[in-house]
């Protein structure tokens, strides 16, 4: 059987596409916070700038949330600040940075490098302490993440195909595509995020993917379950061929994990992956 390998490093960035200066963030006025909840609508928020960093800073204002509460003891991991990870020399729009140039002078809210279960590097320029910003795709390696404890547990056998275990993709085209192949963002579902127009072209399926989540405006044609339009997207291509990053991958990753687990992705994050992690 082949199985979800693990790595040794971690690196989470949450950046924005706006130009930002150096001046320290001390958080928010209410004027500020007033004229950005009177410039948000569902076709403007994630468009970059200052409005859309308001809206990652502050999700809650915006839109329901299910909060995700820490389950055992925290674990403090070691401080170990490597010299040659902030000093790394890379190419950027700005010419030749090192990391910590870049983190601390460009549209980067906060940055931390984990590896060996040391942090190596943490920098947050443009976050308070309390804030929590909105993850967006980092949190498919937490979906992936849950998957490898269910495969450890034994509930799960990810080169079977997703239709073993959730009987509402029977007789769709997601059956017969193997767990591996969607968690490898290799489904060979027709619906891609990168494809131009994707966000904006209300006939794309994947803008009619991210309406019936509510993230975006829906249209006369956009379905009330997101459970039921993910199932009935048609196929492209074999399953295994090719890579093609998409975000209903994911959702049919956590349509697994609550079919076994018998929880919501949020519950059993918190209450099992926490607590399996824990020390």
């Amino acid at each position: 059987m082949r199985t979800i390998k693990k790595s040794i490093a971690i690196l989470t960035v949450l950046a924005l596409p706006t130009a930002l200066g150096a001046d320290p963030f001390t958080g928010y006025s209410v004027a500020e916070s007033q004229g950005y909840h009177s410039q948000w609508n569902q076709d403007n928020w994630d468009e970059g700038g200052p409005l859309m960093r308001y809206v990652m800073l502050n999700m809650s204002e915006f839109w329901n949330h299910s909060l995700i509460d820490r389950g055992g003891p925290v674990r403090e991991l070691p401080v170990a600040p490597r010299a040659d990870v902030a000093d790394f020399v890379t190419t950027t729009r700005q010419g030749r940075r090192t990391l910590d140039a870049y983190v601390n002078d460009s549209t980067v809210d906060g940055a931390i490098i984990i590896y060996e279960g040391r942090i190596v590097y943490e920098s947050y320029p443009r976050m308070l302490p309390e804030d929590k910003h909105n993850y967006m795709s980092i949190s498919k390696g937490l979906i992936a993440t849950l998957i490898a404890i269910l495969e450890d547990l034994g509930q799960v056998d990810v080169s079977r195909s997703v239709d073993t275990y959730i009987p509402e993709l029977r007789g769709t085209d997601w059956a017969d595509t193997s767990i591996l192949d969607i968690l490898d963002m290799a489904s060979g579902i027709d619906c891609l995020e990168t494809d131009q127009g994707s966000y904006s072209n209300v006939d794309h399926c994947y803008y009619q993917f991210e309406a019936s989540l509510g993230w975006i405006r829906p249209t006369a044609t956009t379905y009330d379950d997101a459970y039921a339009y993910v199932a009935s997207l048609p196929r492209l291509r074999p399953p295994g061929e090719a890579f093609e990053y998409t975000s209903q991958n994911t959702f049919v990753l956590g349509w697994l994990i609550e079919t076994l687990s018998g929880q919501t992705v949020v519950d059993f994050l918190s209450r099992d992956c926490l607590l399996y992690t824990s020390p």
